[in-house]
């Protein structure tokens, strides 16, 4: 099957429904740069609410590189959540998985002397790095791409440039000076 395999007309009449009730009852701060309503999704194709399919070019901004629902993937949540479903996190309390993870991943990467950190999102990630580099170089001014998308966060939307919806009406966090990217 070719794709992006079309039913209806996107935005379809769910998704027109669905849009309509989110601007209705959610903060407008959040921001939807299209109107695209997520339904289900496997390997690289995402489905909307419509029946609509497409190839999937944003792969969950990489958290879903290896495609949607991957078999391995779901079985290691399986696995997980017949364990617990939440723990306080590795700052609080020990658990093996991060030091084995972290184990692994020396073992396959270039360089010596690795530390790691684990997040929740990347803009959590991006908030850490935010934060290392401060602490580091003692400086306090950063450098953001145009066109560049760290998070959502506070921190993070100060150097993004992707989605200037999502910017307005928000203060800036950082110094930040922006630059084309260097292609």
């Amino acid at each position: 099957m070719s794709h992006p395999r079309i039913v209806v007309s996107p935005p379809g009449p769910r998704a027109r429904e669905i849009i309509r009730l989110d601007c209705q009852h959610s903060s407008p701060s959040t921001g939807h740069p299209y109107p695209f309503v997520f339904d289900s999704a496997l390997d690289c194709i995402v489905k909307d609410v419509d029946g609509n399919e497409f190839i999937d070019f944003e792969s969950g901004g990489g958290v879903a590189n290896v495609g949607h629902s991957h078999r391995k993937v779901l079985a290691a949540l399986r696995d997980q959540l017949d364990k617990a479903i939440y723990h306080h996190g590795y700052q609080n309390a020990y658990n093996e998985l991060f030091p084995r993870l972290s184990e692994a991943l020396n073992a396959i990467m270039p360089g010596r002397d690795r530390r790691f950190f684990y997040s929740n999102s990347g803009s959590e990630a991006f908030e850490a790095g935010l934060k290392a580099a401060a602490w580091h170089t003692r400086g306090h001014t950063f450098l953001g791409f145009l066109g560049s998308n760290h998070g959502t966060t506070l921190g993070a939307l100060s150097l993004s440039g992707q989605i200037p919806e999502q910017r307005r009406h928000f203060p800036s966090l950082a110094r930040a000076a922006s630059a084309p990217f260097p292609y």
